[in-house]
């Protein structure tokens, strides 16, 4: 579900919050920060990045 600027996904005993880019297609996003929140209060985060973006910065 939206909650302003996040995308949120809740989840039995954690929940990830996605970052996408503001004014941008959700089609089109090839990166997004990302975080998961357990029920615990432990916390993790990262970036997905596609395939398609992976190859681009590997050729750089």
């Amino acid at each position: 579900m939206w909650d302003g600027a996040f995308y949120r996904v809740q989840r039995d005993g954690y929940e990830i919050c996605f970052v996408p880019d503001a004014g941008v297609p959700l089609d089109e996003i090839d990166d997004v920060d990302m975080w998961v929140i357990f029920d615990s209060g432990e916390r993790w985060s990262g970036t997905i990045y596609t395939l398609d973006n992976v190859l681009h910065t590997m050729d750089r």
